[in-house]
């Protein structure tokens, strides 16, 4: 159908015979079919209707009115929607579709094997607006895939809307994947995209008893599943829909990770298999819901909801009376339960709450007595009401009831208040108060205080306070109680505060008592009536008490002995409230300190020594010592003077001692302790080295007491010793011979308490060292390890060492030794020591030569730029003698060159000229020195690149072409890379040695394009060219004056034609959409021209020309994907036609095809004069082959 009509279609079924309705097969029709009363059965075997079957676009199509019963799609190539399948796919300008007032009913995808690609079960649409109002949907089936009743995708265009209101999804299902482990999504409706997002928006509907189901993976969304986009889903109800299978999500809706979800105002209640509401993302979202009960998703009754981050506040019956407490004469309340504020107390309007409209809620009374009336009423605008009656007396409890919610409410009658607590109590002093106050009555009365003390008052039903410490005595006041009915309550109360004994002042310890003394202790303790006081005594520490006759004051006095040491002393108070007790004290009662051992002793150094020192007293009194003892003496716990005088702690010292035990004067003790000491040497001898007939001296010292005396001693063979004649003094002097040199000299130091021998010193006669060897020698770099030998005289042997000397030379006993590094060159002086302990060390000063050829010590690469100053230094070290100057051998780019300096040096300087990048290997060699020494050098030059190729190229559409991209003059060799948009099917390759390519083969539409390709080696900056990229649609190949020799076949030539028969031919090989040219032979005749396909395929009606007879051969002529010239061709006979009976139709001859110039073929929408018969039939065409490709188009486009 095309342009604006309307298809009446009277009351009544009609089962389809001719196949699916095509509807809308030209751009910009706008067609409505309405009816009254129609259905349309599908029979179970055949899609119903097909919107826009050639994608014109720009079709709009209404349905108001139409039952779909039974529709089938079975083929997987054509796409879901049993009842209607519609969208321009994203191909062609958006499609738009209506559907109001209409029932589908038992619509089926899949009714052969299922395929998850094949969506919607009644309806799928997808590129454009699918709006769908007050109609109802029941029993479809997706089969095994997604969408249950419809499926929406939106594809690549303009707005792609999908809205859903005032209807009912009753009972549809995804069915179970049998062959995809992909989770299907949307029992009722599934919302999806390729290439865009929809947008969704559901109102005022209600979703029941819907199932997703799943394999591998369970199903999504059991009545609404949102893939991509974003959905709005207000005042509707989902009930009793399910998800089924693994992991199943959504059992009322489920919304994927690139889509968000908008829901309010809607019932959400008795959904199973899963969360009710999930989101893999957690985008958008879901508050003032109602899930089924009070407490939001997850509570007890409620159904629950996941990946949201909260869907609060959510929505909650309320429930209230008025009145809530009934007064006579009156006897009812009205009850009111409503939805018009949520759990964040925020009012919900009433026109919000369609969802709820209609439905009951139940009422009961659930304790107490009373009946309602209605028991069960309707809610209305958000709310519904009933009347309570209330029971003979007493309240009572009444509970409405909505889906899971349980609410109640109490209703009281009137009763004036009345006491039922106790008019006193008593509180301790200092103790805090707690007395419940009780009254009855309906309402609850309030209690009121008045005349009480300021520390007691009315909290939360009781009497509370803290009762000052002191306060005592009986406290009266009044309680009243109050709740407006008549008459008040009034009640006088007494307190009485009471105080025990309590301790004041506890008795202290007497601790230094002493014995035939008389001791007092004191205690004291307030109370109320005033305490009696008995002391009492304890001799077993503590563990019995017994009174003490007579002590009835609060001063004891006690005569001591010192048997009462260790007694426990406490006093008892007692009034008629209770009695106190004070902490015990304790008597302590002793005897002063007396001294009975002696005032002195003697210990010996290095022997343990030890003195028992006593003194009486009771209790035992403690020892101390004073100032003026040896830190090595001790006091040990038994009273005894020990220690172990340490060397050098000979002598006498004096010192007090003290005994004490806390009772009386202590006792003091002046002691003498005389410590003896062997003797301890102090200074050994040293040993000596003298020429002959040279003093020397000897000296040693020793410690001791008394002060020992010295005998020197002397050893010629290191063994034996023997007394040395009169030396007995500190020191010993003697003149040594070479006789004397090797003997052993020491001291024997002696007293009354031992003797102390010295370590021998030794005496050495000898002469000084003289150097006997050269003072220069010359080693050379290259030549290994060498030697040169050190000679010396003197006695003893001398001892050779070096200073100074170079680290990789070293002295061994008399030689030095040392292999020259490389650059080493040059001379060296030190100084070489001789000693023997004999005069002054003796020193040479010494000189080394190092011969040494020179080396290079710059480096042997260099990197300059065309066009900027380049200078590099040349540089040798290490040469001894230093060579006097440099050549160079090789060619060097121009622009360069090398001057020879001083010193083995040179410099390479200059700007490269232009066109010279690349390598330069040259040798540089040393003049004059040891030996010459040449060097391997390489300059490298680095260039900018350019490009050198054309700045404009062109293919051909659909022939493969390759363009060389080129550069010159650069160094290193650069990269090429392309940006901006390349034709489709060419592809930019660098190949890696300065030129890229441009390949391929492109099906764009003619046109320029426009590339930017730079050229890139890191020197200097890039060089840019602007390419033009010109598109260009194949040339017509005009038909040769002869048949083609090698061709390929042409299909679709009979045998046999006549003239005028118009015949279809057909062929491929061409570029894609390339011009063809059908030809007609001997002499060529165009039979007109057609186009080839994306795929290089072409299709053409021509005609046979007229007044032609015999052997023909029919040629169509173009280009193939190579640009090369491509012919068909077949032969047929024309056999002229019997007078009146031709086969063929007019005089023209011409070619009819996809995209063929020449006679036109016919529209196949539907003829103007065929609208508004009102008969179903005259919207039934065959679109054959074309139609069947066009919908597995759309079906492909819509889901890429």
């Amino acid at each position: 159908m095309g342009g604006a009509v309307t298809v009446e279609v009277p009351a009544g079924t009609y089962a389809l015979s001719h196949g699916t309705l095509n509807v809308g097969t030209q751009s910009g029709a706008d067609i409505t079919v309405q009816g009254s009363g129609a259905v349309i059965d599908g029979g179970g075997t055949t899609q119903i209707m097909t919107l826009d079957p050639s994608l014109a676009g720009g079709v709009a199509v209404t349905v108001d009115g139409i039952g779909f019963e039974n529709g089938a799609a079975n083929d997987p190539a054509l796409g879901g929607g049993g009842a209607i399948i519609g969208g321009s796919g994203g191909l062609a300008a958006d499609d738009s579709l209506t559907v109001h007032d209409s029932t589908f009913d038992n619509n089926v995808a899949n009714t052969g094997t299922p395929n998850t690609t094949v969506i919607g079960g009644a309806i799928f649409f997808g590129g454009g607006s699918l709006s769908i109002s007050d109609s109802s949907f029941t029993a479809n089936s997706a089969n095994g895939s997604s969408g249950g009743a419809v499926a929406f995708v939106a594809a690549a265009g303009g707005p792609q809307n999908l809205t859903v209101s005032g209807s009912t999804f009753s009972g549809n299902t995804t069915g179970a994947a049998t062959t995809d482990a992909a989770a299907l999504g949307g029992g009722a409706l599934y919302v999806t995209g390729r290439g865009a997002s929809p947008a969704a928006t559901v109102t005022a509907s209600t979703f029941t008893d819907n199932v997703s189901k799943g394999s591998a993976v369970g199903g999504r969304g059991g009545a609404i599943r949102v893939d991509v986009g974003s959905a709005s889903v207000t005042a509707s109800t989902f009930t009793g829909n399910q998800v089924a299978g693994s992991n199943a999500e959504g059992a009322a809706v489920s919304v994927e990770s690139s889509a968000s979800l908008q829901a309010h105002d809607d019932r959400i209640t008795g959904n199973s298999g899963s969360a009710a509401v999930t989101s893999a993302a957690g985008s958008g979202s879901i508050t003032d819901n109602w899930w089924g009960c009070n407490g939001g998703p997850g509570a007890a009754g409620c159904d629950t909801q996941s990946g949201f981050s909260t869907a609060s506040p959510s929505l909650q019956l309320r429930v209230t009376a008025n009145p809530s407490v009934v007064a006579a004469p009156a006897t009812t309340s009205v009850l009111t339960a409503d939805l018009l504020s949520d759990s964040g107390a925020t009012a919900i309007p009433a026109a919000s709450l369609g969802a709820f409209e209609g439905l009951p809620v139940t009422w009961a009374v659930t304790s107490g007595g009373g009946s309602v009336s209605p028991s069960s009423s309707n809610l209305a605008s958000g709310a519904a009401g009933t009347t309570f009656t209330v029971p003979a007396s007493g309240s009572a409890q009444i509970t409405a009831t909505f889906d899971n919610a349980h609410v109640p409410v109490t209703v009281g009658q009137a009763k004036p208040p009345e006491f039922t607590s106790a008019a006193s109590t008593s509180v301790a002093s200092g103790g805090t108060l707690a007395f419940p106050v009780t009254v009855s009555g309906t309402p609850t009365p309030t209690v009121s205080i008045s005349g009480a003390p300021s520390w007691v008052s009315l909290s939360g039903g009781s009497l509370v306070g803290s009762v000052p410490s002191g306060a005592t005595g009986p406290y009266t006041f009044t309680l009243s109680a109050a709740n407006g009915v008549s008459p008040d309550a009034s009640q006088p109360f007494t307190l009485t505060v009471t105080a025990v004994p309590v301790v004041t002042q506890n008795p202290s310890d007497v601790n230094t008592a002493l014995a035939g003394t008389t001791v007092t202790f004191t205690a004291a303790a307030t109370g109320y009536p005033t305490p009696t006081v008995q002391w009492q005594r304890s001799t077993d520490h503590g563990g019995t008490y017994t009174a003490i006759s007579g002590a009835n004051d609060t001063t004891l006095s006690l005569p001591v002995t010192l048997a009462d040491d260790g007694t426990l002393v406490r006093a008892v108070f007692t009034n008629s409230t209770g009695s106190a007790t004070t902490t015990a004290a304790t008597l302590h009662v002793g005897a002063a300190p007396v001294f009975t051992s002696g005032d002195a002793a003697t210990f010996t150094v290095g022997q343990p020594g030890s003195f028992a020192v006593a003194a009486s007293g009771s209790p035992a009194p403690t020892i101390s010592v004073g100032s003026g003892a040896p830190a090595w003496l001790t006091l040990n716990a038994s009273d005894e003077l020990v220690g172990t005088p340490p060397a050098g702690s000979g002598g006498v010292y004096l010192f007090t001692l003290t005994a004490s035990n806390g009772f009386g004067t202590p006792a003091t003790q002046p002691f003498t302790l005389t410590v003896n000491e062997a003797p301890v040497v102090t200074l050994q001898p040293a040993n000596a080295a003298v020429n002959p007939g040279t003093a020397v001296t000897f000296t040693a010292g020793a410690s001791g007491f008394p002060a020992p005396s010295v005998q020197w001693q002397v050893s010629t063979d290191g063994a034996t010793f023997t007394d040395v004649s009169g030396a007995t003094s500190d020191s010993y002097t003697l003149t040594p011979g070479l006789s004397d040199d090797g003997n052993e000299y020491r001291a024997i130091f002696t007293n009354a308490a031992g003797t102390a021998t010295t370590s021998a010193a030794t005496l050495a006669v000898g002469t000084a060292p003289t150097f006997t060897s050269a003072n220069a020698a010359t080693f050379t770099v290259g030549d290994g390890a060498q030697t040169f030998a050190v000679t010396v005289d003197g006695h003893p042997a001398p001892t050779l060492s070096v200073t100074g000397q170079p680290s990789w030379l070293s002295l061994s006993g008399s030689t030095l030794s040392g292999e020259p590094p490389a650059g080493s060159g040059g001379t060296y002086g030190f100084v070489l020591h001789a000693t023997n302990s004999f005069g002054a060390d003796v020193t040479q000063n010494f000189t080394l030569t190092v011969d040494e050829s020179p080396a290079f010590s710059s480096p042997d690469t260099a990197t300059a730029t065309v066009g900027t100053a380049f200078a590099l230094p040349v540089t040798t070290s290490g040469g001894y003698p230093v060579p006097t100057g440099l050549k160079v051998d090789g060619a060097l780019p121009d622009g360069v060159t090398f001057t020879s300096g001083p010193s083995g040096s040179g410099l390479f300087s200059g700007t490269p000229a232009a066109g010279t990048g690349g390598v330069y290997p040259v040798t540089i060699t040393t003049i004059g020195g040891d030996v010459d020494v040449a060097q391997n050098f390489t300059l490298t030059v680095d260039e900018a690149p350019a490009i050198t190729s054309a700045a404009a190229v062109t293919f051909t559409r659909g022939v493969t072409q390759t363009v060389t991209i080129t550069t010159a003059h650069a160094y290193p060799v650069p990269t090429l890379a392309s940006s901006g948009t390349l034709p489709t099917g060419l592809t930019f390759v660098d190949n890696g040695d300065g030129t890229a390519t441009l390949q391929g083969s492109t099906t764009d539409a003619a046109g320029t394009f426009d590339v930017t390709i730079r050229a890139s080696n890191g020197v200097g900056a890039d060089a840019v060219q602007s390419l033009d990229i010109t598109v260009a649609n194949a040339a017509a190949v005009p038909l040769p004056l002869l048949p083609p020799l090698t061709a390929g076949h042409l299909n679709g030539v009979p045998a046999h034609v006549t003239p005028l028969q118009v015949i279809t031919v057909s062929g491929d090989g061409f570029a894609p959409f390339a011009p063809v040219t059908l030809g007609f032979y001997s002499t060529p005749q165009s039979l007109g021209t057609a186009t080839a396909d994306a795929s290089g395929a072409f299709t053409a009606s021509i005609t046979i020309p007229a007044g032609t007879s015999g052997t023909h051969t029919i040629v169509a002529a173009g280009i193939d994907a190579s640009g090369a010239d491509a012919f068909l061709s077949a032969q047929t006979i024309v056999t002229p036609a019997s007078s009146g009976s031709g086969s063929g139709t007019g005089s023209s001859s011409g070619a009819t095809g996809n995209g063929v110039s020449g006679s036109t073929v016919a529209d196949t929408g539907l003829p103007e004069d065929a609208v508004g018969t009102g008969i179903l039939a005259a919207i039934v065409v065959l679109l054959g082959a074309a139609v069947l490709a066009a919908r597995g188009v759309r079906r492909r486009a819509s889901q890429k």
